[in-house]
């Protein structure tokens, strides 16, 4: 699960995580960008998307978008989402 960076037919997807410090006992935020692919373009900026690996699509292209769990304007999110 991850929000959605930037969408074009494409949608750059931020995961993020926490990293425990071992020595400094903090906490820090890491971030991952993946690439992933929005067959119908439903994705918008903002939106809390679940992705789902796959074969390469292009050079870093290896994810699928398989739902949107939460919109970022608050609508209802499309039900069923379509299939690939």
């Amino acid at each position: 699960m991850g929000f959605a960076l930037r969408v074009c037919a494409q949608a750059i997807v931020r995961i993020p995580r926490w990293k425990r410090h071992t020595k400094l006992d903090i906490d820090t935020r890491r971030n991952s960008k993946l690439w992933a692919h929005d067959e119908y373009g439903l994705c918008s900026v903002g939106d809390l998307v679940r992705i789902e690996e796959c074969r390469s699509l292009s050079r870093r292209k290896a994810h699928v978008v398989v739902e949107i769990i939460k919109k970022e304007d608050g609508t209802p999110p499309p039900s069923p989402f379509p299939k690939w």
